[in-house]
Parts: C-alpha cells; structure tokens; sequence
C-alpha cells in the first residue's frame, strides 16, 4: 500500500506544479497584455522617448507602434526621418494587426505623404475593407482619388463618409466645385438617391446665395424627409434671414399635412382649430419646431395665463384664452405671435374677433405688427367689461420696406411705468390677414 500512496502523492504534485505553472502564465500574459494597453492607449501622457523606451522591450506590440507611428507623423512634413520612422512603425503594426482598420487607415495616411500613392491607396482599400463604415478611411480614401482626378472613382468613398456624417456634405460640395472647375453637376449625382444629401446640398445652394437652383431642388427631395429633417428648418430659416419670408412661407406650408382652409388669409390657424406651440409645450424636437415656424408660438407669461378654450370660440370649437392674473403694470411683448409673411412696401388689413369677461385694465391688449424691437401698427385696445356677443374689430398698416421678421402679435404695453392690475378674461378668434395693395391701388386710380 506504501508506493501505490506515494504514487497518488507525487501525481498530485504533478498536476499541482502544472495548475500553478499554467496559472503564472496567463497571469504573465494577461498583466503583460494590460499593461500594452495601458502604455499604448493615446489617454496615457507619454513622451516619444518614453515610447522609445519601452518600444525596446516589447518591439512586437502593433499597438505601441501604431502610437509610435502616430507620434512622428506629427513631424512627418517637417523631416524625412520621421516621415521614414512613422512609415516603418505602421507597417509593423498593420502586419502584425491584420484586421485592425485603423492601422492600416494610418499608415495609407503616412504612406500618401510620404509619396507612395500606390501603396496609399492600397492601404486605405484595406481600411475600407475592414470596416465599410469608417468615416476617416472612406474620407481619406475618396480624397486621395479626388486628387488624381478619378472622379467618379471618389465619389462612393466621399459620399459614404458624408452619409455617416452629414456635416461633410458642404465640404464635399466645396471640393467637387473646384475639381469640376465650378459645374456642380457631379453633386448633383452625389444627392441623387439619398434626400439627406439633397437637403444639404440645398442648404449649401442657399450660402452661396444660389436661390434659384436651390428652389429648384427643394421640391424633389421626398416630402417625409423634408417635413421630418432639421436641414429643412435650417434651410426655410435661412431663406427668412435674407429676405425671402413669402417664399419659405410658401414651402413651409407645402409641407403641412393639412392645407389652409382660407387661402386669402396668410396667417396660418387664424381660427385656432390647428395645433400650436401651445398644445405641444413640451415638444422641443426639430420638427416641433419646423411645424410652428408659421404657427402661432407662445412663451409662458406669470402675468397672465394661456389656453385653448374649447367652449366658447367665435366660430368652428376653438380660440384662444388670455386669463389675466391680477399683476400690476401687466406687460405682454413677444409671449404671443406668428410670423407674418409680409411683402415689402404692400398694404394689409388685419380682422379678427375678441369677447371678455369681466376685465378691468388700465389699458387693454391690442393687435400688433412688431418687429423684435419695435411696434409698426396696432389696434386699438381691448375695452373694459364683459361683452356677451363676440365683437369684430380691423385695422391696416403698410409694410416696412425692410426684409426683417415681422409678426403679428398680442401685446400689452403699460403707458407708465406704474399701472394697476389687470383682471378678467380676454378671448380672442378668427384672424385674418389679407393683402389689400391691389385694392388701394385701384382706389387711388379712380
């Protein structure tokens, strides 16, 4: 029984000294591959020379390398060593990281400054490769192409770059230009199949005070895209920052599922039976806020208190509610509004609607015209008292000659810097807003 227990003894031994000779290496290589990592990880604060040193130990890793090569491609331009010394650690790190894109995307970067554009684009290929939906090797490789004049060849590289991210596509329009010798037509391909593209391509039409051609391109861009994009809210407020309101008017309502009832009234929900800012207070995505460029828009006020009334309205089942709360010296300027698709120099003629209930004010609300500094025209304020019938009331006013923003809005100016509080309830419906230049024209003749 003596040796078959010292046989059991020195077997557990064996395996014993196994276990713990097994465990130190993958302790070895697990400590060894972190503390790589660690050394090679660009947040790590570590000089050239430091890498150098380190590099002399661990000659093989493709991560040291790379940062190796990454290090003396900052001086690549500016001396042919390290241009030879970050050519050579890429190299090292792409053949020994065969499916690490980014190392091959970096040495096609360093190999096309140094000169060799076969190998370069080979590279890159590789990185694209590798990963289809690298933005910097697509980009990288496309522009190589752009350079030597294939055209066509670059254009799936640059605009599959572009599509992951957008904000490439004026840069792109920019190099296509000057490659075609100012003909955008070869952008025009590049938008053809995708209306994100589009979008910014007329987007880019608009900076460069293209006007015609990008109108002409606004309307094939699919109708889903361009109601849902930001680039269209971009794109219709760019066009009513120089000048031209009636026309990102006439595209904004292009874009509404529901066409105005009233073609002759160019305010937009004069009779509040559409949604507004109001109803989607808590709504602050893009196409919120495409949707009420036209709207009516609201800020909250701690001075008097918005609704929808949904009970009493001049006509149809809505109108708008103004419940003022009591405050001294009540001042409305921007709370309420919409903007007014206003020609220059042209006479309008504003109508709408207001009962109330139980108001008592130094000075009533009226209807205005305003800029965002000043008032152009306004009614006359809204009397005191409760008026058991709905009240019509009008005025007119030219517009400014100006291409600036002009809104219709409610407003409450105090006449002194003092007055007592407001109370009571305003209702207000039924805006119309119409162009009566034709007709004072016509006046004037006769």
């Amino acid at each position: 029984m003596q040796p078959l227990r010292l046989r059991n003894n020195f077997q557990r031994a064996c395996w014993l000294l196994i276990v713990c000779i097994t465990a130190s290496l993958l302790f070895f290589l697990v400590y060894h591959n972190l503390n790589v990592r660690f050394i090679s990880d660009s947040r790590f604060k570590l000089d050239r020379d430091g890498l150098n040193s380190i590099h002399q130990a661990i000659p093989q890793s493709p991560r040291l390398n790379l940062r190796l090569a990454e290090s003396y491609l900052v001086d690549a331009a500016a001396t042919e060593e390290a241009a030879r010394l970050a050519a050579s650690h890429a190299a090292s790190a792409a053949n020994r990281s065969l499916w690490d894109y980014r190392t091959a995307y970096t040495l096609g970067t360093i190999l096309e400054l140094n000169g060799d554009i076969t190998g370069a684009e080979a590279a890159l290929r590789n990185a694209v490769r590798l990963s289809p939906r690298y933005k910097r090797a697509n980009w990288a490789l496309g522009n190589l192409l752009l350079r030597q004049g294939r055209l066509d060849e670059s254009l799936n590289f640059l605009k599959a770059a572009a599509r992951i991210d957008s904000t490439l596509y004026p840069v792109l329009y920019d190099r296509f230009q000057l490659a075609a010798g100012g003909d955008l037509s070869l952008a025009d391909r590049l938008t053809a199949d995708d209306p994100v593209a589009r979008l910014s391509f007329v987007q880019y039409l608009l900076e460069k005070a293209e006007f015609e051609r990008a109108l002409q391109f606004f309307p094939t861009v699919d109708p889903q895209v361009r109601s849902r994009s930001p680039l269209t809210l971009n794109i219709l407020i760019n066009l009513i920052d120089t000048g031209h309101v009636l026309t990102a008017r006439r595209l904004w309502n292009d874009l509404q599922s529901q066409p105005s009832p009233n073609s002759q009234n160019l305010l937009w929900n004069g009779d509040f039976e559409t949604s507004s800012s109001i109803d989607n207070a808590a709504d602050n995505t893009g196409s919120a806020q495409l949707a009420s460029l036209f709207n009516w828009n609201f800020k909250t006020s701690s001075q008097v208190r918005f609704g929808i009334d949904t009970v009493s309205a001049g006509t149809g089942t809505h109108a708008l509610r103004l419940m003022f709360l009591g405050s001294d010296t009540t001042t409305l300027r921007n709370e309420i509004r919409q903007l007014a698709p206003l020609k220059p120099g042209s006479r309008y003629r504003i109508d709408f609607a207001f009962r109330t209930k139980d108001f008592q004010s130094p000075l009533g609300p009226r209807v205005a015209i305003v800029t965002d500094s000043q008032v152009i025209a306004q009614s006359s304020p809204i009397p005191n008292g409760t008026s058991d019938a709905w009240q019509r009331a009008t005025f007119e006013f030219s517009a400014p000659s100006d291409n600036g923003r002009k809104f219709i809005s409610i407003i409450r100016q105090p006449a002194f810097s003092y007055d007592d509080p407001s109370t009571g309830v305003v209702w207000f419906d039924d805006f119309l807003l119409t162009d009566i230049s034709s007709t004072t024209a016509n006046s004037s003749e006769q």
